[in-house]
């Protein structure tokens, strides 16, 4: 919610779409794939997870939060 208002005071006029960004990143193949089956089963897209994550790591100011 915190993102989307500042997205929404940096981008008044701009919709989510025109908002979004692509990531690129290199993971090991078996990785992918066992963690997307995970996310499947959950019912989370992988960019959905991804969103997830970032929105954590901007909540917590870190990546503390892993080490528990």
């Amino acid at each position: 919610e915190y993102i989307e208002s500042v997205y929404a005071d940096v981008f008044p006029a701009r919709n989510l779409a025109e908002r979004c960004a692509v990531i690129h990143a290199r993971v090991n193949r078996v990785l992918k794939e066992e963690a997307e089956l995970v996310l499947y089963k959950s019912g989370i897209s992988p960019s959905e997870a991804i969103d997830r994550f970032y929105r954590k790591v901007i909540e917590e100011g870190g990546l503390e939060f892993l080490e528990k």
